[in-house]
């Protein structure tokens, strides 16, 4: 047994160094997120994702091994105000967390990560060593076909994107060694492993644990089908099978009815109650290529099953079936063990796709109607975790098939590490791991820690953009938290009650624009036991504002309740104040804020209207009022108080049309009148409608002539601002970005160990008149002159112009033609070269004059 361990200590380490690196460069430092990288140079600092949320989760528990957390209470996030409501008992992924805590008392969190990783690995590879050696006498060989269900891509997929599921997925080969003891031996001890199995699957992932439910049927059956000593008719067989399977049995019918109650408590009032619709899962379900699609990514990753194994697996069955011919007695067992393992692996694989399989995902619909539970799986795919013991086991058989046809002892004992290389090769070009390199330090959160210096009120802080409890964004809050120990009201979770929703995101979902009303501020503190507010500049998607960050960051600088702790670059901390505190206007400059608002008319409900082609429209298409008709943003939007707000609406034709921006009574609609054949851009003033309520709910109604509709968007400020001479300059803080402002110069710095290689500095997506123009970056770099520092582009419809390389040392300057007067987009392509300040963005015309549009109204 120790020979063994060391030899699958020795295989496991190479298999590991193979698929996982440059993980090994980075063993104290990052964590793997994913095994399909798409970043440039495979590293960077602090993404988001559930490989945040999971280290979080083995943090806590080492956290409580060294007393500094109370014991099963997960204090530090979703934390309403009271610790004790944070109580959860579980088994915090032990004992794999056991391993993280030695590995981080050793060498820090990141090395505590990757150490587990290993472990799982290398237990993996030793317990299905043991299975397959139940089904050989050759030891070499089932060690070396063993490599070949630890290397399949699902395995690295979820091991290396921090999905419980991929150190879960270590209980299964167990479950089916448990099981062929109880099976083919009668052991009752193996059913007592295969109960151990299943409950620590339960606990850890509850897909596995799933999953391994639909597993049992069918390896049972296979494990019946190759015991020599099981009649099919009944006999004294039967008897020492119910005996061996009678602990097994009675612990699965406890799990099933546990199970169940914890399924109807743990989703009830939760965003999952209802389950799955077919609709949602078909969105996570890769396509039916997948799982030949070579080094694909993303969903279609997770299903590849490759050449190389269904090759061998088919040579094994048509040998088979010529033996078979030859020698019923000697090889039918052999030849249906191996046709179920075979049909039960493509079956995984059909499940895999979802309703992209076969006959139109047939088997998942069918499956899904009949077993309890089934709707609540949202990833198909999630099926694989069974697919790398079966699939070791089907080889094993196939290489025994296979091995009487070499003539020589040489090549009959080559033959199955032939088969491994062969295998494990394709599957190591599949897997591109991503290294997230750690944070140890964050000064904002830093700054929160050291100021609540009170022992009986210990630091909490609402962290903004708030979510609604299951984005991954707030894994990044996780990781800080820890850092310092502060106890916040977010969190990241799967499964969100909706008491959460209603009592905490709808309730102060306002702060992601900046509105915290003295209400909530009280409450917040007296209630909640908050002080502080922390802001995340660079984790604030378009998806959480209708405008850039800079929006949000002036209103809490110009807040008399907030006041600044700290900036720690990307990140801001405010501290709560009891009573408001007067201050001069913070950041006038920043009065002009991009939308993140567009609709385009023709996809809107309307009345007696008609949409046709128009090549001059924003999407190809315009909608027509003439003689009568309404169009309609239904379900409106809120103008969160928005400075100067107006609706920008693009229109032409000889007509009038009204404009109703809300169900209030007593507003009156605003007329438009348009008189021209070329496309126009009215503002429609929102100060009146915000004063009567909270949300804008656009109405255009036809009144007389013929007027065609195209688009229309959200805007706060003036476009285009008084420009001299034709010239525009915009302070890089008012646009989309990443990275971090600096505050002193309004300029955005952007961090190539933390920002990706993409468009991550926009802005605009206000209408530009035609003509050509001059459109620069200013920016620097540390970087020598003549690195490429990323490309600059003006994007839009019907503009013209080929985007321009920004190189360090040179002007940022091109030349672009707006044959339109559609919205344009400006971006900066950052290329990971060098760190870059962009301090503006300057917008000259060349062949006309940048000036507001004034149609008669």
């Amino acid at each position: 047994m120790r020979k063994r361990l060391c030899l699958s200590l020795a295989l496991s380490a190479a298999l590991w160094l193979l698929f996982a690196w440059p993980l090994p460069r980075y063993l104290a430092s990052g964590i793997p997120c994913s095994s399909t990288n798409i970043e440039k140079g495979a590293v960077r600092r602090m993404m988001a994702g559930d490989h945040l949320q999971l280290h979080y989760f083995y943090w806590l528990f080492s956290d409580m091994l060294a007393g500094k957390t109370p014991w099963f209470s997960n204090v530090y996030e979703f934390n309403l105000g009271d610790d004790a409501a944070r109580r959860r008992v579980g088994v915090y992924n032990m004992p794999f967390s056991f391993v993280y805590a030695a590995g981080r008392a050793v060498a820090g969190r990141a090395f505590g990560w990757n150490l587990t990783g290993f472990v799982v690995l290398w237990l993996t590879h030793f317990i299905t060593w043991l299975l397959l050696r139940r089904h050989t006498d050759d030891d070499r060989t089932a060690a070396l076909v063993a490599l070949i269900g630890v290397a399949l891509p699902y395995r690295w997929e979820t091991l290396l994107g921090g999905s419980p599921t991929g150190s879960a997925m270590l209980w299964v080969p167990l479950l089916m060694l448990g099981l062929d003891l109880a099976g083919r031996s009668f052991s009752a001890r193996g059913a007592v492993l295969a109960a151990v199995a299943l409950v620590f699957a339960y606990l850890h992932d509850r897909h596995v644990f799933f999953f391994g439910i639909l597993l049992l049927p069918g390896w049972l059956l296979v494990l019946l089908v190759l015991n020599e000593e099981f009649r099919w008719r009944p006999n004294r067989s039967w008897l020492r099978l119910a005996r061996a399977m009678l602990p097994f049995l009675l612990i699965v019918l406890a799990l099933l009815m546990v199970a169940g109650r914890a399924k109807k408590k743990g989703f009830a009032g939760t965003n999952m109650a209802p389950g799955r619709t077919i609709e949602e899962v078909a969105i996570y379900s890769p396509e039916p290529h997948a799982p030949v699609s070579w080094r694909d990514h993303g969903k279609n990753a997770h299903a590849y099953v490759g050449f190389s194994a269904p090759l061998l697996l088919l040579l094994g069955l048509a040998v088979l079936i010529g033996r078979f011919r030859r020698d019923r007695r000697r090889y039918g067992r052999l030849l249906a063990a191996l046709a179920l393992l075979l049909a039960g692996t493509a079956g995984i694989v059909c499940l895999a796709l979802g309703p992209n399989g076969p006959f139109d995902g047939a088997l998942f619909k069918g499956l899904r109607a009949a077993m309890p539970g089934y709707e609540m799986i949202r990833q198909p795919a999630k099926v694989f975790c069974l697919l790398p013991a079966c699939l070791a086991v089907a080889c094993l058989l196939a290489v025994r098939v296979l091995r009487p046809l070499c003539r020589t002892p040489r090549s009959s004992a080559a033959l199955p590490a032939v088969a491994a290389v062969l295998i494990v090769a394709e599957y190591a070009a599949q897997v591109r791991p991503t290294i997230c390199l750690l944070d140890t330090e964050q000064a904002a959160y830093e700054a929160v820690a050291r100021d609540a210096a009170d022992p009986d009120r210990p630091a909490r802080a609402l962290v903004v953009p708030l979510w609604p409890g299951d984005s991954a964004w707030a894994s990044l809050y996780e990781h800080y938290v820890s850092l310092y120990r502060i106890r916040m009201i977010n969190g990241y979770t799967p499964i969100v009650p909706e008491s959460y929703r209603q009592t905490v995101f709808k309730r102060y979902g306002s702060v992601n624009v900046g509105v915290l009303s003295d209400e909530q501020l009280d409450e917040l503190r007296l209630e909640r036991k908050i002080d502080y507010v922390i802001l995340h500049e660079d984790a604030f998607p378009e998806k959480v504002s209708p405008f850039p960050v800079c929006f949000t960051l002036k209103r809490f600088l110009n807040h008399p309740r907030l006041a600044l702790l700290k900036q720690g670059q990307n990140v801001w901390a405010f501290k709560i104040l009891a009573q408001p505190v007067p201050r001069p206007d913070v950041k006038p400059a920043w009065d002009l804020f991009f939308p993140a608002r567009q609709w385009e008319l023709d996809k809107l409900a309307c009345t007696a209207a008609e949409v046709a082609a128009d090549e001059s429209a924003s999407g190809g298409e315009r909608l027509t009022l003439a003689g009568g008709g309404t169009v309609a943003l239904t379900n409106g939007f809120s103008h969160w108080d928005a400075p100067d707000a107006v609706l920008k609406l693009r229109l032409k034709g000889h007509g009038a049309v009204a404009v109703e921006l809300g169900a209030e009574p007593g507003l009156a609609p605003v007329p438009v009148a348009v008189d021209s054949d070329a496309w126009q851009w009215i503002d429609v003033d929102l100060a009146d409608a915000a004063a009567a309520g909270p949300r804008i709910v656009p109405r255009v109604e036809w009144r007389r002539g013929t007027v065609h509709l195209d688009m229309m968007t959200f805007v706060s400020g003036h476009w285009p601002p008084a420009p001299a001479a034709g010239r525009i300059e915009l302070p890089a803080a008012l646009f989309f970005h990443a990275g971090y402002i600096d505050r002193q110069k309004d300029s955005v710095w952007l961090r190539r160990a933390y920002q990706p290689d993409d468009a991550v500095f926009y802005g605009l997506g206000l209408p530009l008149p035609a003509g050509e123009y001059e459109l620069e970056l200013v920016c620097r770099s540390p970087a020598p002159a003549g690195v490429k520092l990323g490309k600059l582009r003006m994007t839009g419809r019907g503009i013209e112009g080929a985007e321009r390389n920004v190189i360090a040392g040179r002007r940022a300057l091109g030349t672009f033609v707006q044959k339109s007067n559609l919205p344009v987009r400006i971006e900066f392509v950052f290329k990971r070269n060098a760190d870059v300040e962009i301090e503006r963005v300057v917008l000259n015309s060349v062949g006309t004059h940048i000036e507001q549009v004034k149609p008669d109204t």
